[in-house]
């Protein structure tokens, strides 16, 4: 088994499905509003929390007293006169130490059958701690007391950030370091580097199925239908009876005998087919986003498309930075607006939901243009399929209709990629010239943790913005070429305020300089 890995991420770490995650305070127990709005029961577990060992400096780490089902907490310090100098930095790394230990006992076995514990934090010590000038240093120690522990204790570390530029910073002291990405085979971080351009010129577009979803508890398609078969009340004899039909076939029956149920009940049909969409929905409809809707959400692509009801990764890309207008829902794309295409309904519409071998019969009538928008970009961008089996059968006709349009002898390979999570020979063979497949798994059983290390990698390569270079928050991390360059951007950025906005190339070069990090003028 491969040892522990630290991801890097954008994202709201109250949203992200894990096993344990770091809550910032201090030896008075002094915890930013900010968490206070995320965390509405926060201040309930806080009084029920043993925190006496924190507050007289035994510890630095501390659980929080357990709330719901969600992720385990634990409380970790940061110096009460804030982190202003190297012994700050030091207690911060500490705090992290202690934090990963306190959680790997306490979550015994992974959340939601995957292979390591996931414990994630976020760039904490640099707010209201008071490092904010040390921001640089701190990323660089965090990086090295992270993959430390990681492997110290086989887990995986995700670090979590809402700020872009400590992102983008996180991500560049992480690819100047020897072996960052050595989870990865040669060839699979050949892969990766070409997906990262294809990214960074615009041209990818990731497309989600239901395996991006299972990390954070959402089912896979045959749980889904068992789930379904339970709340109908199925016998055995019964279920081995259905197991003999195709999922779309079985999906079928199960919706008619929900409905049955309903009316039996003295409901209408109406309702009864409303009330098999509300278990579906009930099923699906998870609170918290795992690993490989985040990463993917933090590739900031302009288009993405998913088959997915859930809405995991609209809300990763909202706490990426990037909210997507969502397609079919009555919004209309602006020029520049990322958009996400939801090819089979979302939970939060019920009745546009997919399931049955009826609603994709019906799909081809009510939802062409739809199909037209997958098959344009598969002609014109590159196409990556994370989470997916590869048989559905609306994927099929698509990649079977863009294919009679290419021009011969184009090879769709060269448009579309599968990560997959074992080296299927069949899907290989079946899907030669079409898809190019990338097995990931190296493992006899199916592992998605090793899509979510590539994503990773992929991320991490397709992350080429600099803001973090005039902003005086980093300085203390920047190279001898790198302050070079940031003194010849300050002399630029002290000149052009001397100069009309009204000059031409003056719109450009400001553009730039914010790109850069500029600081706003007054």
């Amino acid at each position: 088994m491969s040892r522990g890995h630290v991801f890097i991420t954008m994202g709201d770490i109250t949203h992200l499905e894990c096993d344990a995650w770091l809550l910032p305070t201090d030896e008075r127990l002094a915890i930013t509003d900010g968490w206070f709005e995320a965390l509405p029961e926060l201040q309930e577990r806080l009084d029920r929390t043993d925190t006496a060992v924190l507050r007289t400096g035994d510890t630095q780490a501390a659980p929080l007293a357990p709330g719901g089902d969600g992720p385990a907490t634990v409380l970790a310090t940061v110096p009460l006169e804030g982190v202003l100098d190297a012994s700050g930095i030091e207690h911060i790394e500490a705090s992290v130490r202690e934090f990963v230990e306190c959680a790997a006992h306490m979550a015994a076995a992974p959340r939601h059958e995957r292979t390591k514990r996931l414990l994630a934090l976020p760039s904490f010590g640099t707010g209201k701690g008071g490092g904010a000038h040390l921001r640089g240093q701190l990323a660089e120690r965090l990086l090295d007391v992270c993959t430390e522990m990681a492997s110290a204790h086989d887990v995986d570390l995700a670090i979590v950030l809402r700020d872009e530029r400590s992102f983008a910073r996180m991500q560049e002291l992480r690819k100047r370091r020897a072996g960052w990405q050595s989870d990865l085979s040669q060839e699979q971080v050949a892969d990766a580097e070409r997906l990262a351009r294809l990214a960074k010129s615009g041209r990818l577009v990731p497309f989600l199925g239901a395996g991006t979803s299972m990390s954070a508890g959402a089912p896979s398609w045959h749980d889904l239908l068992d789930r379904l078969a339970d709340d109908v009340g199925l016998d055995e004899k019964q279920r081995k009876a259905l197991e003999k039909w195709g999922e779309l076939d079985r999906a079928a029956f199960l919706r008619q005998r929900t409905i049955e149920r309903h009316v039996e009940q003295g409901r209408t049909s109406q309702d009864a087919e409303a009330a098999f969409a509300d278990a579906v929905v009930r099923l699906v409809d998870v609170p918290r986003y795992g690993l490989a809707p985040a990463l993917l959400a933090s590739l900031r692509t302009p288009q993405a498309i998913t088959l997915n009801y859930d809405r995991l990764f609209e809300k990763a890309s909202d706490d990426a930075g990037l909210p997507r207008v969502r397609i079919p829902d009555g919004e209309t794309a602006e020029t520049g607006d990322a958009w996400l295409l939801k090819l089979h309904g979302s939970v939060d519409r019920p009745a546009s939901i997919v399931l049955t071998r009826d609603d994709y019969l019906g799909y081809a009538s009510q939802r062409e243009a739809l199909s037209a928008i997958v098959k344009a970009n598969l002609l014109t961008h590159h196409l990556l399929f994370v989470g997916f089996g590869l048989a559905d059968e609306h994927f099929h006709r698509i990649v079977h209709d863009v294919r009679r349009a290419l021009p011969q002898p184009a090879s769709m390979a060269e448009r579309a990629t599968a990560l997959t999570l074992t080296d299927d020979p069949i899907a290989a063979e079946l899907w030669k010239d079409q898809v190019r497949m990338r097995p990931l798994g190296s493992g006899p059983e199916p592992d998605g943790r090793a899509v979510e290390v590539f994503l990773d990698v992929l991320v991490a390569y397709a992350t080429d913005a600099h803001s973090y270079l005039l902003a005086d928050d980093f300085a203390s991390s920047l190279s001898d070429d790198e302050r070079r360059l940031r003194d010849a951007l300050r002399r630029l950025e002290d000149e052009l305020e001397q100069v009309p906005a009204s000059t031409a190339g003056h719109a450009q070069a400001t553009a730039m300089l914010a790109a850069l990090g500029r600081r706003q003028p007054g």
